[in-house]
């Protein structure tokens, strides 16, 4: 609602952007070459620009599934418009394994629990099978 588009591209690296509160630019980390958003890392980032730190994330882990979503987001970045400049681009594929994966169902779980501690990440994982398994049942009803 801070503005009608995102000037952020969508891509795996992310550091410790912002966003201007008077006109709602996207501020990149200046030290993370290609800087961007993930959903759940805007969602974080917002959040986090609030004074709501609702995950810690220095306790997020990368495994075999983050990097096979990571390639897929670099893949679908390099078809869909609006195709990603080939200098994000690159930083994206030189960043694969090196940036953990917040997911959707995490963020969610862990906002769900958060009562001013940061939640670890195996907190938010069993907090965002909780929320997977309710959505589950919501689409069998």
């Amino acid at each position: 609602m801070i503005k009608e588009d995102i000037d952020a591209g969508y891509g795996i690296t992310y550091g410790e952007s912002g966003f201007d509160e008077v006109d709602g630019h996207f501020i990149r980390d200046p030290n993370v070459k290609g800087d961007s958003l993930t959903c759940a890392v805007f969602v974080l980032r917002i959040l986090e620009q609030f004074g709501f730190y609702i995950v810690d994330r220095d306790s997020w882990t990368i495994d075999g599934n983050t990097e096979n979503w990571q390639n897929d987001v670099i893949a679908m970045i390099q078809k869909y418009p609006p195709k990603a400049q080939p200098e994000f681009l690159q930083s994206q594929k030189d960043n694969v394994g090196k940036f953990p994966r917040f997911s959707p169902d995490q963020v969610l779980g862990a906002s769900c629990i958060f009562e001013g501690d940061s939640i670890k990440h195996k907190q938010a994982s069993d907090a965002g099978a909780i929320v997977l398994k309710k959505l589950d049942d919501l689409c069998a009803a």
